[in-house]
């Protein structure tokens, strides 16, 4: 199981970003905001639902049974990357050689000089990595601390609602 679960968060790895890179591809610039709007929004909801949804699993199917609710997980995985599979995607190639060719460390540079020059950007991306990288153990290790009878002596029921709340958070 612990396998499984590591083919498909590597998996998940590449999809999220591959969607977020073909948007651009496939939409026009006037509409793209639009777009990434509603693509936020789709994912915050899924965000709110999909602890629901995997709590209610945990209930009726069983701490147990607990493959089978993998096995959900996967198959909902791959509805979710067959579409990145079909979509045809335009060549950028052509679009690339009409672009003057930028080696990989002058963008860099750029980039890095971007957010020197922009006030408050780089104490912004300071404090937003340091809170991710303080936050992310948190999220890994919180199954563990709910149902820790010296802790929260919670359930499937109690993660889901913790994490419902925490997604309404980071929406309002």
């Amino acid at each position: 199981m612990l396998l499984i679960l590591a083919v498909r968060s590597v998996a998940q790895g590449f999809h999220s970003p591959a969607t977020a890179a073909i948007i651009p591809l496939l939409v026009p610039k006037n509409k793209l905001t639009k777009v990434n709007s509603v693509e936020n929004i789709f994912n915050s909801t899924v965000s709110l639902i999909g602890p629901i949804v995997g709590a209610v699993l945990v209930e009726v199917i069983g701490v147990e049974n607990m493959a089978a609710i993998l096995w959900i997980d996967i198959i909902t995985f791959i509805i979710a990357v067959f579409p990145v599979l079909i979509i045809s995607i335009p060549d950028i190639t052509k679009k690339k050689r009409e672009q003057k060719e930028n080696s990989f460390s002058s963008e860099f540079k750029e980039g890095v000089s971007f957010i020197k020059n922009q006030d408050g950007l780089l104490s912004l991306l300071t404090t937003f990595t340091v809170l991710n990288i303080m936050i992310t153990p948190v999220f890994v290790l919180l199954p563990l601390v709910i149902i820790d009878p010296s802790l929260i002596n919670g359930n499937a029921s109690t993660l889901a609602i913790f994490m419902v709340i925490t997604q309404i958070g980071a929406i309002i």
